[in-house]
């Protein structure tokens, strides 16, 4: 992924004014939406990933026991493909949107680089980041059967990016807090590609299936 960071700093909305003359300073924007009506366009993708799994041997990255396709998902001839560029171009938007306060035509089209990830009983992700990305994300294909024993199984954590926050207690333990997501059809979740995430065990049955990705922004158009 390549792009130029600076030019949208200055419109990064980094700064919340609370109660009480408390500001909230450098938060991190996650967006979290479930796509509406995916159930059939889950089970067309399903079988389109699994085919693939097939035929492809995957490559070795962050997944521990499951399969990773290469990053040209977005190059699949598949009809199904495209309405999840659609999803994701949407979510950019807002994201940009928000953060840097820019409209829509004010930031170039995102590269999209996206793969497919089948997990089963057992495999899971390692703690990692994303370099050299703006974005990063996941979109829930399929989510296995329940692994009821298993608390918050194939479930994506992230951590607080904040470096030392956890050196002094504080009552209520406000700093360092990881957020745990359970996984759901039809969910997608992108936040800045330096948070550091990761996937616990899969525990259920069948397939977890997820497609991941990364974006990285082109520059705004001069004036």
């Amino acid at each position: 992924c390549r792009g130029n960071a600076a030019a949208w700093n200055d419109g990064m909305k980094i700064k919340i004014n609370l109660e009480n003359d408390i500001r909230l300073m450098w938060p991190t924007p996650v967006f979290s939406r479930v796509w509406p009506g995916t159930k059939d366009y889950n089970t067309r993708l399903r079988q389109i990933i699994l085919e693939h799994e097939k035929n492809n041997p995957g490559v070795p990255k962050s997944v521990v026991g499951g399969w990773h396709s290469r990053e040209d998902f977005m190059a699949w001839p598949h009809p199904e493909i495209a309405q999840l560029r659609e999803w994701i171009s949407e979510a950019t938007e807002e994201l940009m949107t928000v953060t840097s306060g820019a409209a829509k035509e004010d930031f170039a089209a995102a590269e999209i680089s996206a793969w497919a990830n089948v997990l089963r009983r057992g495999a899971y992700h390692r703690n990692h980041t994303h370099p050299g990305c703006y974005w990063s994300g996941v979109y829930y294909v399929a989510v296995g059967g329940s692994g009821a024993k298993w608390e918050h199984s194939g479930a994506i954590e992230l951590s607080d990016p904040r470096g030392a926050v956890e050196m002094v207690a504080l009552p209520g333990n406000p700093f360092g807090q990881r957020l745990t997501i359970d996984p759901e059809p039809g969910l997608m979740l992108m936040f800045p590609s330096w948070v550091r995430h990761a996937v616990h065990p899969f525990m259920g049955k069948g397939e977890r299936i997820t497609v991941a990705f990364n974006l990285a922004v082109g520059e705004p158009p001069s004036r």
